[in-house]
């Protein structure tokens, strides 16, 4: 029985490995390989690098893969870049999503409709309803609840109000701009259809009142006179 021994070439950095020499009797001969060439490339900025090994096949090289790779990696080390999502906290990551501010104004036209079709009364009536039911529960729930009702947040919001959690607390943001128009909105339309009659009036001066100064970012994490206070 012959024996058969096989001697490969240690690959280089820069060109391919050799393909193995089989010896056979004396008669040497090629052995088929399937990856052709083993390249060694280094990513980053020379003080810090990664060394990435790719096969190519026989042909093609790896430089569309490191192309790629590259553009993953900060410079200085081998780091991935990675956009985090803008909101994390479960309680006000429903703003981000597209939709809410369309979805948000059907609820309020929806209410409109509602009070007018359970009063039976006329549409200046239904809309100042509607601006004191809108008053009263944004501001229990945006600016004075406080605290999330998810476990996983382990009491990280519980001395932050909604409106104090929402974009994670930065402020003059595109929500926060929406949800403070709106309150005024609704404020103008109940006293236009009642034609700025004095105790809708008043009344719907004093809740938007109330509803916009809690929004303006001084107040933020403000407790007058201690009320709500932790």
């Amino acid at each position: 029985m012959n024996n058969l021994r096989v001697h490969s070439v240690s690959p280089s950095t820069t060109t391919p490995v050799a393909p193995p020499i089989a010896t056979r009797g004396g008669e040497q001969q090629a052995v088929p390989r399937v990856r052709t060439g083993l390249n060694n490339h280094r990513v980053g900025d020379g003080s810090r690098s990664l060394s990435i090994t790719a096969f190519s096949s026989g042909v093609s090289s790896p430089t569309r893969f490191l192309a790629a790779s590259s553009a993953s990696f900060k410079a200085g080390g081998p780091f991935v870049n990675v956009d985090l999502p803008a909101e994390t906290n479960k309680n006000t990551s429903w703003t981000q999503y597209p939709g809410v501010w369309t979805s948000y104004i059907m609820i309020v036209l929806f209410s409109f409709w509602l009070v007018l079709a359970a009063l039976q009364c006329d549409i200046g009536t239904a809309w100042n309803v509607v601006h004191s039911i809108h008053f009263a529960v944004t501001f229990y729930l945006f600016h004075w609840k406080k605290g999330s009702p998810f476990a996983e947040d382990q009491g990280a919001y519980d001395k932050l109000t909604w409106w104090e959690q929402m974009d994670s607390g930065r402020q003059l943001t595109r929500n926060k701009k929406f949800f403070t128009v709106l309150p005024v909105a609704l404020y103008f339309i109940a006293s236009h259809t009642t034609h700025y009659n004095s105790p809708s009036l008043l009344l719907n001066t004093v809740e938007v009142f109330v509803l916009v100064i809690a929004k303006f970012p001084h107040m933020h994490k403000v407790r007058i006179f201690g009320i709500n206070g932790d």
